[in-house]
């Protein structure tokens, strides 16, 4: 099976998803100061580019995470805190 998903990988046929159907993730909204929680109802895939839909909606692509919004609340918390250090605005 390891082999398997070896060739699928060197082949540009594997895609490790961040979270699964059901998790929580957190956004952190700078204009409001909060941080707001999302369920994951469904992934899409189109032409090259996968998205991953919450429960209202939104779309966000893989590379996001980290970034846009985060796999924990004390993820989305210490980015909520940079950003208003830096005022940066994500939303």
């Amino acid at each position: 099976k390891l082999a398997e998903y070896e060739t699928a990988e060197e082949e540009g046929r594997l895609v490790v998803l961040p979270c699964k159907v059901g998790d929580t993730v957190y956004f952190p909204n700078k204009y409001a100061e909060i941080i707001i929680p999302f369920t994951i109802v469904e992934f899409c895939m189109f032409k090259d580019e996968y998205a991953i839909i919450d429960d209202s909606d939104n779309e966000y692509k893989i590379e996001d995470f980290g970034k846009a919004v985060f796999l924990t609340h004390e993820e989305a918390e210490k980015a909520l805190k940079e950003m208003e250090e830096k005022s940066e605005w994500l939303v």
